[in-house]
């Protein structure tokens, strides 16, 4: 509720074309963040039980999401130090749903009967698709680093830059 009147009082504000950009893309962002949270939050505690599991491919399944994981938030943070213009969210998306695909496979290539009476296939494919469902969101904020660098540009010129 707190979030819905602060956004009313925003608007009551006379915002330059950059300045309202700027609130915007950070908006947008916010909201990739939160998106991103409210996915790890959803599977934080079947991970968290897997970890202590013994099963070879549920070890190989979470080495796999964490390392993926552990790469992609490292190229994002790279790619919001950088100054870099170009737009990597095309191949970012691709990315994920490269490896989406080829994890998924990878369980049912994988998965024997007997685990399948052991280990719940549905929560194994629910966290790959939350990590990268939460992988997404991170993308989706990281990619508008360059509409807040151009709109932060435009209101205060290029000497009031930093890196946020």
């Amino acid at each position: 509720m707190k979030f819905a009147s602060f956004y009313k009082r925003l608007q009551s504000k006379d915002l330059t074309y950059a300045e309202s950009n700027l609130l915007a893309a950070h908006m947008i962002r916010l909201r990739s963040l939160v998106y991103a949270a409210k996915n790890m939050k959803d599977i934080v505690v079947n991970v968290q039980n897997l970890e202590e599991s013994e099963d070879i491919l549920v070890k190989k399944l979470l080495e796999r999401l964490r390392n993926f994981s552990v790469g992609k938030i490292e190229e994002y943070s790279a790619f919001i130090l950088s100054e870099n213009d170009e737009n990597e969210t095309e191949k970012w998306h691709n990315d994920l749903d490269v490896f989406y695909h080829e994890t998924i496979d990878f369980l049912y290539d994988n998965i024997s009967e007997k685990q399948m009476t052991e280990i719940s296939v549905s929560t194994l494919s629910n966290i790959i698709k939350k990590t990268t469902g939460c992988l997404e969101e991170m993308s989706n904020a990281a990619s508008h680093e360059n509409n807040i660098r151009e709109s932060i540009t435009e209101i205060y010129g290029n000497n009031r830059i930093k890196k946020i």
